[in-house]
């Protein structure tokens, strides 16, 4: 009797992506990495190393951190528009705000009012401040003409 082994690329797509630092960016038809890896749109790749030339390394791992960046930034803009409008809607408000909460309890999708609960785009934000410093300090290291990074 034959052996069947099913491959899973999903989960190998999410492996690839843990191994290289996660976070890609879509650079010219491809997912760019940090670390200078390429990997094809589609789940099954195909995949290309890093090249071998350090300047041409430096240039793909620049495009990458200015994407990122770039990405980072207009997310950040975007949390902190929410986070803003949601904090303004309850300004002058006699009551809190409500917000409906679904939740998988039991096998069944469960819906329950609570109040406005900020916290979760206030730690976003807090996180998107983080990212946005790291990319700027990659791109900057990137810049210098020693190559230090």
């Amino acid at each position: 009797m034959p052996i069947k082994i099913e491959l899973n690329w999903l989960a190998y797509w999410a492996e690839f992506k843990r191994i290289h630092h996660d976070h890609p960016v879509r650079w010219g038809g491809r997912f760019l990495f940090r670390d200078g890896w390429t990997y094809g749109t589609n789940p099954k790749g195909p995949e290309w190393p890093p090249p071998e030339d350090p300047v041409e390394l430096r240039r793909l791992q620049r495009d990458y951190w200015t994407i990122r960046l770039a990405e980072l930034r207009y997310e950040y803009a975007d949390v902190a528009d929410s986070l803003d409008s949601l904090r303004q809607m309850q300004d002058g408000r006699s009551a809190t705000l409500m917000q409906r909460i679904r939740e998988h309890q039991n096998g069944r999708l469960v819906t329950d009012d609570r109040p406005l609960d900020l916290s979760a785009l206030e730690l976003r934000l807090s996180d998107l401040r983080g990212y946005v410093a790291e990319a700027i300090d990659n791109l900057t290291k990137l810049e210098e003409p020693d190559g230090r990074s």
